[in-house]
């Protein structure tokens, strides 16, 4: 899912979740634009046959929702940043929380967004060991395609977690029913922990503070956290960018681009 391009600022590509974009809407400074954002998906799926499909068939009113579906359906990603991806990608992995669907050689991560659309698909969920074994398979195999497009140091891992508890609209802190956080905290580990031993250099965003919130924009879940959880991450990918040389880079781009505009020739 592509974005716009900005001249002004940082671009960055996201493979992962809401738990990721939601922060660039804090963002105020402009400092970066989300130029490649593939969510919804699941590793197993990336790394099986793609499907034919266009966004026409897919019986969604949201042509953002529309594009979920078609990429993990075409397995888009993989083009993507064999073009020309931005410099910096970010990972999370919230979105394997989703049942991946199976029928032959090819895998549907079924997301919220294949849900609400209704199509039919004949496959059966992938479940178990089998499941995990699988995804560090692809794994490898997508660790290797990003380090091909993708300067280890550039490439940042946020690991993002399930929350436990949440504040309330008016302040009050309160735990979830929900017994699978811990399931689902404790899969989250292992992916993170195995790209970390798999990219060397890779640099990785961990934020340990705050809740989940009751009124966030897309409702309670224990991965939609409270706004200085996000403000946090942007302070991180501060600091995570300016060690790589991300601005300095883009300062030599304007400065290049200063002394050859015609306006800087005029007045030599």
């Amino acid at each position: 899912m592509r974005g716009m391009r900005g001249d002004k600022n940082i671009d960055v590509d996201i493979w992962g979740s809401c738990v990721t974009r939601d922060a660039f809407a804090f963002d105020k400074a402009a400092e970066y634009n989300v130029r490649g954002y593939f969510t919804g998906l699941s590793l197993i799926s990336l790394y099986s046959e793609p499907t034919e499909i266009s966004l026409n068939d897919i019986p969604l009113t949201s042509d953002f929702q529309k594009r979920v579906i078609y990429d993990d359906f075409t397995k888009s990603f993989k083009k993507y940043i064999g073009e020309k991806p931005s410099p910096f990608l970010i990972i999370d992995f919230i979105d394997e929380r989703f049942a991946v669907l199976r029928k032959g050689n090819c895998c549907i991560t079924e997301s919220n967004e294949f849900r609400q659309s209704g199509l039919a698909v004949k496959a059966e969920p992938i479940k178990g060991p089998e499941r995990m074994k699988l995804w560090k398979e692809r794994a490898l195999l997508f660790i290797e395609e990003i380090t091909s497009c993708y300067a280890s140091k550039k490439i940042i891992l946020h690991k993002a977690f399930w929350r436990e508890r949440y504040a309330t609209g008016n302040g009050e802190e309160k735990s979830f029913d929900e017994s699978y956080i811990n399931d689902n905290n404790k899969r989250l580990t292992e992916y993170y922990r195995f790209i970390e031993e798999n990219i060397p250099g890779i640099k990785t965003i961990v934020i340990n503070d705050f809740n989940a919130l009751e009124t966030h924009k897309w409702g309670l879940a224990p991965f939609h956290y409270q706004d200085a959880y996000y403000l946090e991450l942007l302070e991180q990918l501060r600091v995570l960018v300016r060690s790589s040389g991300g601005f300095a880079v883009k300062i030599a781009e304007y400065v290049s681009r200063w002394r050859n505009s015609p306006c800087r020739r005029r007045e030599q």
